[in-house]
This record gives structure tokens, sequence and C-alpha cells, in this order.
């Protein structure tokens, strides 16, 4: 059969993301015979290039991948809001042509009965879409209607180079923007913050790649076209199993000599393993702490508290690794007294670029909106398609937003509001920089400035 799939993600912040799911669907589609060609909105646009592309490959099925429903930023996440355009989408292909639409990817399974509805598709995958595709090219194949929603895992032993053969122009082309390269090492998240998606998304288990497996794709990029520098999207890459350690120690027997960053959580980290991490060709990290103290942390039901946060910090620091540490003010529990604790914790992080969120986008089938549900902030029945945040009645976002913008002022290690951090980096890009950018901000000083408790202006 013919394939079609659409990446239709467009976003740029903080850089654009290579559809790496979209790449692996197409590969498993290929690899069961099918013909696959993937049209990508970033790379060609969403005008009359869509038809020429309709008409000229004829395909016998369109998948359509959403990565992103809106930014999940608080003032802008409207603007960003994709389900009309995938609508308008929909409805093209289906002026075109009756084929089946099969909906699918990160954005689509967040809340997939609601947004195949609303767009009006054949029917959508839920989470991973390798197998799942290919069992519902399977069954078009035969002659047979697929309707609904199809959900299957997918056994990650299984070898795969998402970025090899027809897919590597396409990797490439996001490499040449960015300088970065995604690779995935494990699915699923173990942990419960109340307003995160991950478990929903790729289960609570962890399942874990091969670490050999990892090392050889990237020693296939790295000796074929030359890409030195790596994030691994895993939810959290410092995993309670250890794995993580197992794949620096790949690298540093491969002697592949390259760079990479990763997501980390506040602990299950020694010095050790950060000597270990930085001889594997660690540069920077990314950490999500989110609360702004101990008590919003617990209200978050992250699972650690600042004195983790501070032992991570202090070992990064010593190996002289820039941290992203991203804080979310206005969850449960938030008061304007946190919020003033939370600033003043801040000034004990070293090496760092600390990035400031007002509000949680609020998901289905998460803790958060059981919560929101009981404070009255939304009902029941909300499908939650368009952002909807939460932000603490104990605060007036107005005044969080003006006590921000004059805590971060003037500071080349803090970032507030979002839009200004994107800026930032667009200019960098302007003068050629590519690669992680954020590290290139952050100097290394010995002592860290004092901020005294003060009350709202």
């Amino acid at each position: 059969m013919n394939v079609l799939l659409f990446s239709i993600n467009t976003e740029t912040s903080p850089y654009p993301v290579y559809p790496q799911g979209v790449a692996l669907v197409a590969q498993s589609a290929r690899r069961a015979g099918h013909t696959v060609e993937i049209y990508d909105f970033w790379h060609h646009g969403d005008g009359e290039e869509v038809e020429t592309r309709l008409r000229t490959f004829s395909p016998d099925v369109v998948g359509i991948s959403i990565r992103n429903i809106d930014n999940v930023d608080i003032f802008t996440a409207q603007a960003h809001w994709t389900l009309d355009r995938l609508r308008m989408l929909v409805e093209r292909i289906k002026a075109w042509s009756g084929v089946p639409i099969v909906l699918g990817g990160a954005g689509f399974s967040l809340m997939p009965q609601s947004i195949l509805e609303y767009c009006r598709a054949d029917c959508g995958v839920v989470g991973e879409g390798e197998d799942a595709f290919v069992d519902i090219l399977d069954t078009l194949k035969q002659g047979q209607r697929v309707t609904g929603l199809i959900r299957r895992a997918i056994d990650l032993k299984k070898p795969f180079l998402p970025g090899k053969g027809e897919n590597e122009s396409l990797a490439l082309t996001y490499y040449a923007e960015t300088g970065i390269y995604g690779i995935q090492t494990k699915r699923g998240c173990p942990f419960h913050c109340i307003y995160c998606s991950y478990p929903g998304l790729e289960g609570e288990n962890l399942r874990f790649r091969d670490p050999q497996a990892v090392v050889d794709e990237i020693a296939y990029l790295k000796n074929k076209h030359g890409i030195d520098t790596y994030f691994f999207t895993d939810s959290v890459f410092n995993d309670p199993h250890n794995q993580f350690l197992e794949i620096a120690e790949a690298l540093i027997r491969s002697n592949l000599c390259i760079n990479w960053s990763a997501y980390f959580r506040p602990g299950n980290i020694t010095q050790d393993a950060i000597d270990i991490l930085v001889r594997s060709g660690l540069r920077c990290v990314e950490i999500g702490v989110d609360g702004t103290c101990d008590e919003t942390l617990h209200s978050l039901a992250k699972g650690f508290d600042y004195s983790q946060v501070f032992a991570m910090n202090e070992f990064f620091f010593k190996a002289r690794i820039p941290q992203s540490i991203f804080i979310v003010y206005g969850g449960p529990g938030e008061t304007p007294q946190t919020i003033e604790r939370g600033l003043v914790l801040q000034e004990r992080l070293k090496g760092s670029m600390v990035l400031g969120f007002l509000g949680y986008r609020i998901l289905p089938q998460t803790a958060l909106q059981t919560l929101a549900i009981h404070e009255g902030m939304i009902e029941r029945d909300d499908p939650l398609l368009e952002p909807v945040f939460y932000f603490s009645r104990q605060l007036h976002r107005n005044a969080v937003h003006a006590r921000l913008m004059k805590a971060y002022a003037g500071r080349h290690d803090r970032i507030y509001p979002p839009q200004e951090g994107q800026e930032r980096l667009e200019i960098m890009r302007r003068f050629g920089m590519r690669g992680f950018l954020w590290d290139k901000r952050i100097k290394f000083e010995s002592t860290a400035l004092a901020v005294k408790e003060t009350a709202y202006d």
C-alpha cells in the first residue's frame, strides 16, 4: 500500500524537533512491505504542496502525527493551538479522496477520543504506533474498515535506527538547523507527578533499549554523517535501575567522542556516577524541579525535596556541567509566601540557568485534572481540548507576573517570561550558534548572590 504520513508539528521552542515518532512508524511500515513517504509541515509548509503531494503520490492510507496540541505557555497557548489546523487538514484530505485517515502521536494520545471526534478522522493509534499502525495497514489491505482507537505496545528490544535509510535526509535537515539529534533510550515513567502525561502515554513501567544498540545507533550517525551532539529524549534519563550508567559506560568504551545532554531528576545520582557521565560526553543537563519549595514539591507529588535538588546541583557544579532548571509558579498549594521562599532557594543554585513558567496545563487522566474538578476550576465533562491552566486561587496572576519580572530582571542566569528565552535563543542562532545554547550563557562562579525575603509590592 502507498502510505503518506504527515507530521504537522511546527513548534520551534526551544528549537525544531525531528519527528522521530513518524520516522519509526514509517520504518515499521516499510519493513512490512509498504511504500511510505513523510510530509513534514516544518520542512515543507502546509500550503498548496499538500494537495500536490496527495496527487502525485496517490496514497491508499494517510496518517497524521500530532506532537503538540499547544505550546503549554499560559501567555501564548491559545495562539499555538493546533487542532483547528488538524481538522482543516483532515477536511482537505477528504475533499481530495476518501482514503482512510489515521491519527496518532503524543499530542493525539493525550485525549484521543475527543480529538478523533473533533477532527472526524477514521481511527487513531493511542501510544506507540510502530506495530499498531502496521496492524491497521494489514486490516485495510484485506478490505476491512478500521474505526475507533487502537493501542499496542512494542518490544523495545527489537533493533531500529530511526535516522537510517529513507528518513536520513529529513533527520539531517533538522540537525543542520539545530545542531542536536534526539535519541530515546527507554520508554515509560514510574513517577507520579500530578500534572504529567508520560505514565499515561508510555506506561508506568520502564522499558529499556539495549545500551549497546543505543551506542550502535550513535556510532552509525557519527561515522556516516558526523553527528556529534545528542539529546536523550527519555522522560527521565537517570532511571532508578541505573541503566543510564550502562549507556554511559558503553559510550566510553566506544571512543566516539560525542557531546550529549538529557533530562535529569533530583536524586539517584552520585559524584562517581557524574564522573562516568562526564567521561562519556555529558556537556549540560536539564532538570525539572518545577516546585518552588518543599511544600509545593509535596503538593505536586514530585517525590524529592530541595535537599536533593541542592545535592544534584552541587555534584554537577563541581563537574562544571551547566544546568537548566525549570520552575513552574502557581501550582497546587502555591502562595505568595512559597513563591518568596522559592526565589530565595534559587539563589543557592550554582552554575544554573533558571527558567520560570506560570501555571500547569491541565491534561486528561492526570491527578491535576481530578484536583481541578474538585476545586471547581473545570467541569467534569470538559474535554480539555483547548488549553486550560491550573493556577492557585491563593494568588493573583498579574501580581505573580510582576513579582517574577522584577526578580528575574537583568539576570543572565534567569529567564522569565518563557518567550524571552526564545528571543535570546533566536539571537544566538542568528550568530550561527548551534547545539544546546543554554550552556553557553552560564558562568561558573564560586559564590551565589543573597536575596532578602520580601512581600509583594
